[in-house]
């Protein structure tokens, strides 16, 4: 592999090399890959059918009994029918870390017991073990030898064939041992071959303990709810994604308990993700019910506002509507922004990253494709225990209402809906779908879309019957782009990593023709595509060359060599037979061409370097050029005057938000070194400062003067709010600064740090100096957030082992009056593991990927936000388990911030990954 590099760098480095044996060499390179692939689906194939036939020989062994007369010894748990429960990939080898000794097993427990059995049931490779087949009838009468042991129990002596389930079972019967079967998944052994044992009850109820001899199925103090054995709680296997989750929360709800109130303490105990934690009540509630059903908050979210822009690594993401309106999308939501009248309009129907949208050639029709991601127990989480699958009829049904998986909605841009899903239920889209295209010549009858998995399969569909009518392989690499030809009919052209593809569609199949480089200069990857007016196929590169080509004989008939410094990211033809081309890289400009002889125009106009690489270029209104950015940007002008900003965003996670204390205004800031101040009534950025690490969180000062930003170095800021200059620079550690919070009278500062400490500082000099005067130091891991009491003399803390803890805001002991600080007031709530949040903590809500909280300043709401994108309102306080909430959805996953503005009109939401901010309004029903 290093001397292959070697020689791809020399070839690099213009050394003489013959061009047939370079392309050559790319097919075995691609080959390897494809050779790896396969080993790769192979073995989890294996692992799959190691389960399958487990399951098969379970099946024969109760219809074994019940020709016999017998019937299968019911399960001490409802029985289940869903065998896809079974494909948990487990994790070491048995429960041989129990401290009692476990019942005598007719059964192998490891791959070196199958070697000694079965050494014809390992395959070809000798890296995977399949479960060997199940026996005859017959062999369920043998018997096996076993030799008394000193505690009672019997060894076995195996048989040059081994035993079964059956055999077993049959063998515990002539004994008057019931036995009881389920599948418990124990991981990998130490070679990383999946495994699993068939215990019985009576294994589980004598054997699983732990060191202590404590049984781990049941809850205590420590363990709490769902408390087993580490193996237990380990990976899944690879097609356990569709119905694991039910079967394996079903099973850690066994022993769960409900909260409980204790009038005496005035005490509220609740159970986070299985540890029971104690919350103060206030002396006033003498009673409660923690579990009495609460309605939900008459208030409700709409989506109000959506800043940024997805164009990191995304393409063909731009497109001009004649309703005046941009349509571009970030996060989960398509927006339609119209910069005139400075509106927006949202499609929220996806409910994962949007990855590509084309337009239909009615101009009114929109096709737009997701990733597959969360599945309908994340987004409805009272579906979580829903009964195993027991028939095919019940898995197509889920199937069809199942949305979590990649697929393809067309809707109306006028309307906003839905006419149209395209790949649900028969699992056509693997990962997401990369590219869409409406057809052209016949009024957009077709669609083509392409699936982003190891084959890319291109899929022609009749989307008005919903009926996929083909679908084939279209490369080896990532496909960048996929596009109708205008005037062709039925000619499609993708491009993508080393490679270039002309397509003819008959009406039934598709047929390929490659694109053929000519010379040695072949570029790595062929990054965009367009038509001319005249039907030319133009294409630019990686090498930075704009070719025209001829579809038919898939060669190059004109090129322009190096006309971007970086490679050609976008091209666009435009009215007057003029051509648009983007570079990507540093060289961030635009060119205007000729389309018919490539004769160059006018450019090279450079865009701001703020705004990244050129990433797409769309016509706009009036003759105006759209162009989006690597940075998450989207410019709007001409190659005049130059281009402005009318959309703006983070390009990398985002973490801090925190708000204004006195003007609807917010700060985000996150892993890109960004931070921005933006406007809630104009909808618009005040101003933006790039600061040397990313940021991690940020917090205003009382009068707003100034707002500190913690890094992700263990570095925190102190920025002045209106010249933006950095005042003050501190350094707490080496770990990212997780919080940061003044005191309501500005006079005290409080760092949080993932080294779980809490740092406190005296403010003076109208907030620019800072002394260190505490630190509060008994947290277990990295605080979360932090909440000071409105007279400034007390913090309470959490950390993410959801412990809560009140301290000195002057000393920084820990404070044990209970009896005071049952009744303080808190002049913020942002701590989610508090008495007036803990029904945010519901059992049956999923709430163990709470990730923010925010109280409103009227103290009447309380929102929340979770792993799985969702945010919820809930009334204030919540402290029962069964409180209803009202949930909004449109980021993606991990919904990291969430803050209400001053007036509590409106409410703030960040998303980490999807790098979105979204604004909401709160109104009454």
């Amino acid at each position: 592999m290093v001397r292959f590099m070697d020689e791809q760098q020399q070839r690099t480095n213009g050394y003489p090399e013959d061009g047939q044996y370079e392309m050559l060499n790319a097919e075995n390179a691609g080959l390897r890959e494809r050779v790896a692939e396969l080993e790769r689906k192979v073995q989890a194939q294996e692992d799959e059918l190691v389960c399958l036939r487990s399951s098969t020989a379970d099946v024969l062994r109760r219809m074994n009994l019940i020709e016999q007369g017998h019937s299968p010894v019911a399960s001490s748990r409802p029985p289940s029918s869903n065998v896809f429960k079974r494909l948990a990939v487990p994790t070491g080898n048995g429960m041989s870390n129990s401290s009692s000794p476990l019942p005598s097993r007719s059964m192998s427990q490891s791959t070196t017991n199958l070697r000694a059995h079965y050494p014809s049931a390992l395959n070809l490779a000798n890296r995977r073990t399949v479960s060997p087949s199940p026996r005859r009838a017959s062999d369920a009468t043998d018997e096996t030898p076993t030799t008394p042991l000193s505690n009672g129990s019997s060894k076995e002596q195996p048989n040059s064939y081994g035993t079964t389930p059956r055999r077993a079972y049959a063998q515990q019967q002539q004994q008057k041992q019931p036995i009881k079967f389920f599948n418990v998944p124990i991981g990998k052994n130490d070679r990383g071959s999946p495994m699993r044992v068939w215990l019985s009850s009576q294994d589980m109820r004598d054997g699983a303990q732990n060191g202590n001899g404590q049984d781990l199925l049941s809850p205590s103090p420590k363990n709490g709810v769902g408390a087993f054995p580490r193996s237990i709680r380990r990976g899944f296997g690879s097609m356990n994604s569709l119905a694991n989750a039910p079967s394996l929360r079903s099973l850690a709800h066994v022993g769960y308990k409900e909260p409980s109130f204790f009038p005496d303490q005035r005490l509220l105990q609740v159970f986070i993700r299985g540890r029971p934690i104690n919350l103060p009540a206030p002396t006033a509630v003498r009673h409660l019910n923690p579990t009495e059903e609460s309605e939900a908050p008459k208030a409700k979210l709409s989506l109000e506002w959506v800043y940024g822009y997805r164009g990191k690594d995304c393409r063909s993401n731009l497109h001009f509507l004649p309703t005046g309106e941009t349509l571009y999308f970030t996060a989960a939501v398509l927006v339609l922004f119209n910069p005139d009248d400075k509106s927006q309009r949202h499609y929220t129907q996806h409910n994962n990253d949007v990855k590509c949208v084309a337009v239909h050639p009615n101009k009114l029709l929109v096709a737009s494709g997701q990733s597959s991601g969360h599945t309908s127990s994340d987004r409805k989480p009272q579906k979580e225990t829903r009964s195993p699958i027991g028939t095919l009829g019940e898995l197509d049904a889920l199937l069809e209402t199942d949305e979590s998986q990649a697929h393809v909605r067309i809707w109306d841009s006028i309307t906003l809906q839905t006419t149209a899903v395209l790949g649900l239920g028969d699992a056509t889209f693997e990962r997401s779908v990369s590219c869409v295209a409406f057809s052209k010549v016949d009024g957009g009858a077709l669609l083509a879309a392409v699936d982003d998995s190891f084959e890319h399969t291109l899929s022609i569909w009749d989307w008005q019957r919903k009926r996929k009518i083909t679908e084939t392989k279209s490369a080896n690499e990532q496909v960048f782009s996929c596009e109708f030809h205008p005037t062709e009919r039925h000619l499609l052209v993708t491009c993508g990593r080393s490679h270039i593809s002309f397509w003819t569609f008959d009406g039934v199949t598709l047929q390929k023709k490659m694109g053929v480089f000519e010379g040695r200069d072949k570029p790595k990857y062929v990054l965009s595509v367009c038509f001319s007016e005249t039907g030319d196929v133009l294409s630019g590169d990686s090498n930075g060359t704009i070719s025209v080509w001829d579809p038919k004989a898939g060669r190059v008939t004109r090129q322009v060599a190096r006309v971007h410094q970086g490679g050609v990211f976008s091209l666009c033809a435009v009215k007057g037979g003029r051509l648009l081309s983007g570079g990507g890289g540093k060289d961030r400009s635009i060119i205007e061409w000729v389309a018919t002889d490539l004769t160059k125009i006018a450019g090279p106009v450079l865009i701001p370097e703020s705004a990244g690489s050129v990433r797409t270029i769309a016509p706009g209104r009036g003759g105006l050029i759209l162009v989006g950015t690597t940075h998450n940007c989207i410019l709007n002008g001409d190659m005049m005057t130059g281009f402005r900003y009318i959309v703006q965003g983070h390009m990398d996670e985002l973490w801090g938000l925190c708000t204004h204390p006195l003007q609807q205004q917010f700060l985000t800031c996150g892993h890109d070194k960004s931070i921005k101040l933006w406007d809630g009534i104009s909808q618009s950025i005040l101003w933006s400062k790039e600061i040397a690490d990313g940021a991690q969180c940020a917090g205003f000062h009382p009068s707003g003067g100034v707002l500190v930003v913690g890094t992700t170095v263990g570095r925190w800021l102190v920025i002045d709010a209106l010249s933006r200059e950095v005042v003050v620079g501190q350094k707490d550690g080496n770990s990212p600064i997780t919080v940061t919070s003044f005191s309501p009278d500005g006079r005290t500062l409080a760092v949080g740090s993932q080294e779980a400490s809490v740092y406190l500082y005296t403010v003076s000099d109208d907030a620019r100096r800072y002394n260190r005067s505490a630190v509060c130091a008994g947290h277990s891991s990295a605080i979360t957030a932090i909440d000071w009491s409105v007279d400034s003399q007390l913090i309470r803390t959490n950390s993410t082992d959801n412990e809560l803890l009140i301290w000195s805001g002057q000393t920084g002991k820990l404070a044990t009056d209970m009896d005071k600080l049952r009744d303080t007031d808190w002049a913020s709530g942002t701590c989610g593991v508090t008495f007036e949040s803990a029904g945010v903590w519901s059992e049956n809500s999923n709430s163990a990927d709470l990730l923010a909280v925010d109280r409103s300043h009227n103290r009447n709401l309380i929102a929340a936000s979770f792993e799985s994108g969702a945010v919820r309102l809930y009334s204030f306080p919540c402290t029962s388990v069964k409180a209803k909430w009202r949930e909004v959805t449109g980021h993606s996953t991990h919904v990291t911030g969430v803050k209400f503005l001053q007036n509590d009109a409106r409410l703030v939401t960040i998303g980490a990954k999807d790098c979105a901010v979204f604004q909401w309004t709160v109104s009454n029903s």
